[in-house]
């Protein structure tokens, strides 16, 4: 088992492009859960932007991958973004960094072998090592067993998961 940061610097160009095609089509499969079809339009966006995401300059979205023999068999997508904090007059005078999970998946095979769970753990030290306070995410109504495990690995209710509490 390995989890690696999706990018050209740590995945050897042979496998990079097959690692792009798992990612779309887990991507398709959850949103196909949440009764969201998916076009051939919105699938070259897709595509693009995990291009973009492979780009070792991109430093905003990242994906994570559980490989398992060089094949992905669980990714986390997430994304950073920032909360401006504002003083009483209106003025910006802090900005905090939190980070997105734009989409968690776990081959079907593989489900309830901790894999979700290392994932998570995975992104949490990350944003600990960057300074990052607040994990978040949300779900579908269709997607109860997403719910089951954000509230297994500690997120509260409304999907936050504070690193400092």
């Amino acid at each position: 088992m390995v989890i690696k940061i999706l990018d050209t610097d740590n995945i050897h160009s042979k496998y990079l492009t097959n690692f792009k095609k798992t990612i779309l089509d887990s991507y398709i499969y959850i949103r196909e859960i949440e009764n969201f079809k998916i076009n051939e339009e919105n699938k070259i966006k897709i595509l693009k932007e995990i291009d973009n995401i492979t780009n070792k300059y991109n430093k905003k979205s990242n994906i994570l991958i559980y490989l398992i023999n060089n094949n992905i068999m669980g990714y986390l997508w997430y994304i950073k973004e920032e909360i401006n904090k504002y003083d009483n007059l209106g003025f910006c005078n802090d900005k905090k960094e939190y980070v997105w999970i734009h989409s968690i998946f776990v081959d079907p095979s593989v489900r309830k072998e901790g894999i979700g769970k290392s994932l998570y753990m995975k992104l949490k030290e990350i944003c600990i090592n960057e300074n990052i306070e607040k994990i978040y995410s949300n779900i579908n109504p269709l997607e109860s067993n997403k719910e089951i495990f954000y509230n297994k690995i500690g997120m509260e209710s409304n999907l936050i998961y504070s690193i400092n509490e």
